[in-house]
């Protein structure tokens, strides 16, 4: 078995000998730090500008994003400098990056004036699901739609009323095989507190009769998410699923979202074996999913972050996320699997003076985005391969 290279934040304990040195990376205003002995690579710069300083200033900053075939799909959400000085997000686009020309156009036609930057995109199968992030109030009513990335003209279409039944607030999206929909989510403000759930739909999008070319019955979907868990307190955060189905979910903070008091948040591991009784019986509580001190995995310290935003796990290597504040640097980093399941020693791959949103791998490498671009790292530099 390849063996993990281990990282301190400051110093390399095991070294391949290779010549690879921390790489300070500033574009457009960000700066991306990465753990001394990793190289993060630029993939794509943000083209919109997302920085304002002054009163009217408008900019447009990278938050969420996925592939589909060789094309890049990304998410901005708008910023404008009010006259108080504060910097407002307000607004929400879709836009295409096409294949290596990295020429860019928007995606489909959906301009939501009112969206938040903490909207989410995903491929499912052959279909493209995303959220803007809900309206600009604390009530955040999270929809989702849909497109089919293959089509001309994209026509998009709701596919999740969040108004509607189980009417929650859906933030962790995710996906398990790549065409499942899951997530997790809250009441609508002000009932966000302690109610985390866990939701999934029996809506497979590589059937051929709701993904071939995304044709579903929209309006029967929110009949189809069930929820089959409750993760309790904190900030709804990320899902992940490893390849034998066990479900891995961070809480997005741990504390008080109105006094900005946080602590250390948790991320709790259902066997693939309870996830499939939740399933099979979610109406029955000893089946659903529930969290207790046995389901706690790892921590994360709020010396690094206050919670998780974005998470997935890479065979071979662990569980990797980002460490997100509201007001604070955010960190790409990993929890290693050991032998007997249990998490490993956290690492941190690279930082950023932005909010990095979004985590995803690809063919080999480990894509991550703040406000100002998309970055990678070649998951090979993370093995030391002399043992």
């Amino acid at each position: 078995m390849r063996q993990l290279l281990k990282y301190s934040n400051s110093v390399i304990l095991i070294v391949a000998f290779v010549s690879i040195v921390g790489l300070l990376a500033t574009i457009a205003g960000a700066e991306i730090t990465p753990t001394p002995g990793i190289e993060v690579k630029t993939y794509y710069v943000n083209p919109h500008g997302c920085h304002v300083v002054s009163v009217g200033d408008v900019g447009e900053c990278i938050n969420s994003f996925d592939f589909f075939k060789n094309h890049l799909y990304y998410t901005t959400g708008k910023k404008i400098m009010t006259n108080d000085g504060l910097s407002c997000d307000v607004g929400f686009k879709v836009y295409k990056v096409l294949g290596k020309s990295h020429n860019v156009r928007v995606a489909v036609d959906y301009d939501e004036v009112f969206g938040f930057s903490g909207g989410r995109i995903r491929r499912y199968g052959n279909c493209m699901l995303f959220n803007d992030g809900g309206e600009a109030s604390y009530e955040r009513m999270f929809n989702y739609y849909i497109f089919d990335p293959q089509k001309k003209p994209k026509v998009v279409n709701k596919l999740y009323d969040s108004t509607q039944p189980p009417a929650y607030n859906l933030w962790g999206l995710s996906t398990r095989r790549g065409t499942e929909f899951w997530a997790a989510g809250t009441p609508p403000f002000p009932n966000i507190i302690d109610n985390n759930k866990i939701f999934y739909s029996s809506i497979d999008f590589n059937d051929d009769e709701y993904g071939k070319h995304c044709d579903i019955d929209y309006s029967a979907f929110n009949q189809t998410v069930i929820s089959i868990g409750d993760v309790g307190p904190g900030g709804t955060g990320p899902l992940a699923f490893d390849s034998h189905g066990d479900l891995y979910y961070a809480q997005g903070w741990n504390g008080s979202f109105f006094t900005q008091i946080f602590y250390d948040s948790l991320i709790y591991h259902f066997t693939a074996d309870e996830v499939a009784a939740a399933i099979n019986d979610p109406n029955n509580e000893d089946a659903r999913l529930k969290i207790t001190d046995q389901h706690v995995w790892a921590t994360i310290s709020i010396s690094d972050g206050i919670g998780a935003s974005s998470m997935i796990f890479v065979e071979d290597i662990g569980l990797v996320l980002t460490v997100t504040s509201f007001h604070g640097d955010s960190q790409l980093g990993l929890f290693p699997v050991n032998q007997d399941g249990t998490s490993g020693d956290y690492t941190k791959l690279a930082d950023s003076n932005g909010r990095m949103p979004e985590v995803r791998y690809r063919l080999g490498q480990i894509y991550f985005s703040d406000p100002d671009g998309i970055y990678y790292i070649d998951v090979n530099q993370l093995f030391d391969d002399d043992d």
